[in-house]
């Protein structure tokens, strides 16, 4: 009897010690971190869309964080007028990206040309400043996904006016715009309208307009990891011309085309180079160049003739 008893109690205590074993298939078994580990990605530079640009500011959107670019572009033109003086340019700026979906650009040019000067100031010609101008953004909507997207974005801004050099605009131009751009795959749409509002000129003999509007589209390629194309064209259409002298009027049409490509080349990982042109597709009556060079619309490439530049972007 006792060893029935003893042979139950053993068979018992077997069955329990099988039922407390834990036999399910972990389905997220633990990673060995020392035999696969990964290399972290290499760090690109934030492809952007350039400015009136196929690219609105589109830098490194997606990742949410603190981004920084700093440029500057190099731009020369002939302008045109009979003597077709020289003019360059020099534009330099940031674009600070506090998050995702907002930005903030700053920009001031400089230039040095002979239009307008005596020839006692053209051996002495040298760099004049420009205006400054502060251009605040909002990806407002964007949707899909990184292979097929659409974003619109709004921004608003000022160009500030600055009497004490002969080049620069004497009023303040403020202004508004919205952008719309549709990605699918390396290809990028965009189109958008700005429009442009100041008051009368400070200088007398600066000829201002009540309001002027760009209408610009472009579309980009990105034809590998270092290299992307862009192709833009813009209209510039001028309002009501003010501070005329008596007779005086531009008889011209009020729009003029502007069209041009584009290339980028990252060098490093944050920095890459600007290639490109801006062509002009028509041009005023000989009569009419001397009063839109008083205009000084500086700010607007490919205005006074074609323009090339070259150029360097940094993200920091």
């Amino acid at each position: 009897m006792k060893q029935k008893l003893s042979f139950l109690i053993c068979l018992f205590s077997s069955i329990n010690c099988f039922g407390i074993i834990d036999y399910t298939i972990d389905e997220n078994p633990p990673i060995d971190i020392s035999s696969n580990r990964k290399r972290s990605p290499r760090k690109r530079a934030p492809k952007k869309s350039d400015s009136k640009n196929v690219s609105s500011k589109n830098v490194d959107a997606k990742s949410g964080g603190l981004n920084l670019e700093v440029f500057a572009h190099i731009k020369t033109l002939k302008l045109s007028t009979p003597t077709n003086p020289q003019f360059n340019k020099l534009d330099l700026g940031t674009t600070f990206t506090p998050s995702k979906d907002f930005y903030i650009d700053f920009s001031h040019w400089m230039a040095s040309s002979e239009y307008g000067l005596s020839d006692d100031h053209k051996k002495k010609k040298s760099y004049e400043l420009g205006n400054a101008k502060v251009k605040i953004g909002l990806h407002w909507l964007n949707f899909g996904n990184s292979n097929n997207s659409t974003q619109i974005d709004l921004y608003t801004g000022s160009i500030f006016s600055f009497k004490k050099t002969f080049l620069s605009s004497s009023y303040q131009k403020t202004f508004f715009g919205v952008e719309t751009s549709k990605k699918i795959q390396q290809i990028t749409l965009a189109f958008g309208t700005e429009f442009y509002f100041g008051n009368n000129p400070q200088d007398s003999e600066e000829i201002g307009f009540s309001s002027i509007n760009l209408t610009n589209i472009g579309i980009s390629y990105v034809i590998s990891r270092d290299i992307r194309f862009v192709f833009e064209g813009s209209i510039i259409s001028l309002g009501e011309q003010k501070n005329l002298k008596e007779g005086e009027r531009i008889q011209s049409s009020n729009s003029i085309i502007v069209i041009g490509p584009k290339i980028y080349l990252a060098i490093s990982n944050n920095t890459e180079i600007l290639l490109g042109s801006i062509l002009k597709t028509s041009d005023v009556s000989k009569r009419d160049q001397p009063l839109l060079l008083r205009a000084k619309l500086f700010d607007f490439d490919g205005f006074y003739g074609n323009t090339y530049f070259a150029g360097l972007n940094i993200y920091l």
